[in-house]
């Protein structure tokens, strides 16, 4: 995986500079279980579009084919972690928004995997409404 990435980028005229960190470990060898960390920061004026300034985030993933129904492939894996975030706009709702995720990938077909992802969000950085949200997601991945 890319452990450090940079990116430029111009938003209405003002530049600039940010960059992302991505770390992904086994625990131990031909082991199913493994620890990511990522983390990023830019430059306020460009991010503001994203809403996120800094961002850090980290879990664990079970991965690895094993005989269970739920995990007879290789593309099949289980993750749950935790993220912080830091507001870009001085006005945002929340200056800090915190989240828990939980997302598992199944293997369908020799092309096909669903993906369900549920996460739960306190201080959405632009929600006015509310001071929490849950959000619950299903991607479909079709590869050929």
């Amino acid at each position: 995986s890319d452990v450090c990435s940079s990116d430029l980028a111009t938003v209405d005229g003002s530049g600039g500079f940010g960059c992302d960190f991505n770390v992904e470990q086994q625990l131990w060898k031909d082991g199913p279980l493994g620890i990511f960390c990522r983390a990023g920061f830019g430059n306020p004026d460009v991010t503001i579009q994203g809403g996120a300034r800094t961002q850090v985030s980290g879990g664990l993933v079970l991965a690895g084919q094993t005989d269970d129904v739920f995990m007879k492939s290789d593309q099949a894996y289980l993750a749950g972690g935790v993220y912080w975030m830091q507001a870009a706009d001085p006005l945002a709702q929340h200056a800090q928004e915190w989240g828990i995720e939980l997302t598992y990938v199944y293997q369908l077909t020799q092309t096909v995997t669903l993906q369900p992802d549920l996460q739960f969000v306190l201080n959405p950085l632009q929600n006015t409404e509310s001071s929490n949200a849950a959000v619950f997601t299903l991607q479909v991945n079709c590869t050929w």
